[in-house]
């Protein structure tokens, strides 16, 4: 039976969620002390700001699934970025620089973490410290210390260029289709199971996520449009999502880092899996 039908009451979603209500609860008193905090300017800084961390995340939670744990992303996030900057200066295409730098050697190291932590069971935590080591000392190494300045209009646009105004305020209309259409599935889902029931924690969980989408629509399409990182960010949280939820690779990350042994026995490739999550996770 749906989970919010068996714990609708406000407790649970105050135990469930504690952190979100936190980070809720923090971002109005910033609000209420900060006259420039609330402002769409400063709020679409700070999104802009973490949206590589965030892209980052999704693969870290894939990672910690399997009950491993990767040490060296930033390490090696640093060396592409440095062998990115190398191939544009050398007059290299920015989408050949980009995929050489960011698949090459991030997909090669993230499978040689793998490989030595699937095939010997070596901790992941002593794997990764030591790439992480090995990627640094190499960044700094190829950039002999010093920064490397890129010129290149599509470089530059990509870290930090916006979508045209039409074109921000049709993301959000399609995320608010969907949106609606995932509440009345649900609803109807809800009903199915308890004729005439609507449970508090539903229409507060949507509640939330209308209100958080209103917030980001305002912040975004009423100022410069939306950032080509943050959209690329979105994608690769719903690809995540859809990874993790609908897809066999999903459930078997699950089904690892529930009981590797009996995730074993009952046919997954843990060895071919923990290659492809590592891989992905530096991707």
């Amino acid at each position: 039976m749906n989970e919010t039908l068996n714990k609708p009451g406000l407790g649970w979603i105050a135990r469930k969620d504690a952190t979100l209500l936190a980070l809720l609860a923090l971002g109005v008193l910033l609000s209420l002390t900060s006259e420039t905090f609330f402002s769409p300017n400063n709020l679409s800084k700070l999104i802009l700001q973490y949206a590589d961390i965030g892209i980052l995340a999704v693969g870290m939670t894939m990672v910690i699934l399997i009950g491993g744990i990767d040490l060296s992303v930033g390490s090696i996030v640093f060396l592409s970025g440095v062998i990115a900057a190398y191939l544009l200066r050398a007059s290299v295409p920015p989408l050949p620089a980009i995929l050489i730098a960011f698949t090459g050697s991030g997909v090669l190291l993230g499978l040689w973490n793998g490989f030595w932590i699937a095939r010997f069971k070596i901790p992941p935590f002593i794997i990764t410290l030591g790439m992480m080591i090995i990627a640094k000392g190499a960044g700094l190494f190829i950039s002999t210390q010093q920064a490397i300045t890129v010129s290149n209009d599509l470089f530059h646009a990509i870290g930090h260029g916006t979508l045209s105004t039409p074109v921000t305020w049709g993301v959000f209309a399609v995320l608010a289709g969907l949106l609606v259409l995932a509440l009345v599935r649900e609803l109807r889902q809800i009903r199915r199971q308890s004729p005439g029931k609507s449970p508090l924690a539903f229409w507060l969980k949507y509640a939330v996520l209308a209100g958080f989408l209103a917030l980001l629509t305002w912040v975004f399409a009423g100022f410069r449009g939306l950032p080509w990182s943050v959209f690329v960010y979105g994608v690769v949280i719903a690809a995540g999502i859809f990874t993790l939820r609908k897809t066999r690779f999903g459930r078997r990350l699950y089904a690892i880092g529930g009981n590797e042994e009996a995730a074993r026995l009952s046919g997954i490739n843990i060895f071919r899996t923990k290659l492809s999550v590592y891989s992905l996770m530096t991707a």
